[in-house]
C-alpha cells in the first residue's frame, strides 16, 4: 500500500500543465478567428471544448484525491490512539483539498469568453497549490505509517 502511495505521488498527472496548454491553445484559436457573429459562435464552441477538457483534467485530480482518502481510511482502520487521530486529521486535510478542486471546477464551468483567462490563471495557481499540499500530506502519512 505504501509503495502504491509513493508511486502514485510520483506519476500523478500534471493538470496545471494541461490547463496552461489549453489556455495557450485557446488564445491561439481566438486570435485566428475574425470578427462577426459566426466568429463569436466559433469562439464559444472552442471555449466549451476547452472547458470540457479542463474539467476532465480536474476530474482526474479528484479521482486521485479520492484514492488518497481511501488509502488513509484503510490505514485508519488498523490504527489506534494517536496514530488514528493523526491519520484522521490527514484525511480531513485531503478532503479540504478535494473541496478546493470542486470549487475550481465550478468556476471553470461558469467561465465566459470574457473571464476565461482570469479563471484559468487562478485555477492553475490553485491546482499547483493543491498538488503541493497533497504531496506534503502524503509524505506525512507515509512517515506516520512507517514509524
Amino acid at each position: 500500500m505504501l509503495f502504491y502511495l509513493k508511486e502514485r505521488t510520483k506519476t500523478m498527472k500534471n493538470p496545471e500543465i494541461k490547463v496552461m496548454s489549453m489556455l495557450v491553445l485557446f488564445a491561439l484559436l481566438l486570435a485566428s478567428c475574425g470578427g462577426g457573429g459566426s466568429a463569436d459562435r466559433v469562439r464559444q464552441e472552442q471555449l466549451n471544448e476547452i472547458k470540457e477538457s479542463t474539467s476532465e483534467s480536474l476530474h482526474d485530480l479528484l479521482y486521485d484525491i479520492e484514492e488518497r482518502i481511501e488509502i488513509i481510511e484503510e490505514q485508519m482502520e488498523q490504527a489506534e490512539g494517536e496514530l488514528a487521530a493523526e491519520l484522521e486529521e490527514s484525511r480531513d486535510e485531503v478532503k479540504e483539498q478535494k473541496e478546493i478542486i470542486e470549487n475550481e471546477m465550478a468556476k471553470i464551468d461558469e467561465a465566459t469568453l470574457d473571464t476565461w483567462n482570469d479563471v484559468i490563471e487562478s485555477s492553475s495557481a490553485t491546482i499547483a497549490q493543491v498538488r503541493s499540499e497533497l504531496n506534503e500530506i502524503s509524505r506525512k502519512v507515509r512517515d506516520l505509517i512507517e514509524e
